[in-house]
């Protein structure tokens, strides 16, 4: 997954369990790739 933030670099997450960045208003979700992409598939 590619990971788009204002002013940085690109960030690629290839592995499931890894914390995706939200932005601050949602600083209590936390996102992984797995639930992302679970989320997708239903």
């Amino acid at each position: 997954m590619f990971v788009y933030l204002p002013d940085q670099p690109t960030t690629f997450y290839d592995q499931r369990e890894i914390q995706l960045p939200v932005p601050g208003f949602a600083k209590d979700l936390s996102l992984t790739v797995e639930n992302l992409f679970s989320w997708l598939r239903d």
